[in-house]
């Protein structure tokens, strides 16, 4: 790789950088909050989906969906009944092995973690359509 592709490619990967709640996306890989040694995900294929925690009587499907990824059947049940305290926001990330995390946050950085969710979509989908077989990323 010459220096032109260099260059081209810290600022392709600086377009997806963001950090929230510690939590980080750097340089293709999501860098999950309070990690033990070197764990990070590949960005590539990771969801996210923003929710304001407003109090309502409906199970959400994001709960749900959540809850059985992590504990099965039983985890859906437990995920459904998960109560969000007022005040909080939360950010559900789902990688592409279909692991989950969940970020929650003080209502007032709603606004951060709606950009937060967004990045993550967005680096998502473009590390998912530009990685090759060994982690590297085409332009």
């Amino acid at each position: 790789m010459g220096f032109k592709d260099a260059v081209r490619r810290s600022k392709e990967n600086a377009a997806f950088q963001a950090s929230f709640e510690g939590y980080r996306i750097m340089n293709g890989v999501l860098v999950p909050r309070l990690t033990s040694g070197n764990l990070t995900v590949p960005v590539g294929g990771c969801t996210a989906d923003f929710d304001s925690g407003e109090s309502n009587q409906r199970t959400t499907g994001t709960r749900v969906i959540t809850g059985a990824i992590l504990a099965g059947p039983v985890g859906a049940i437990v995920g459904g009944m998960f109560k969000k305290e007022k005040g909080k926001v939360y950010v559900t990330i789902i990688t592409a092995d279909g692991d989950a995390m969940i970020v929650a946050a003080d209502r007032k950085d709603a606004p951060k973690a709606r950009a937060f969710a967004a990045k993550v979509n967005k680096a998502g989908a473009w590390y998912a359509e530009h990685a090759f077989d060994d982690g590297s990323f085409s332009g």
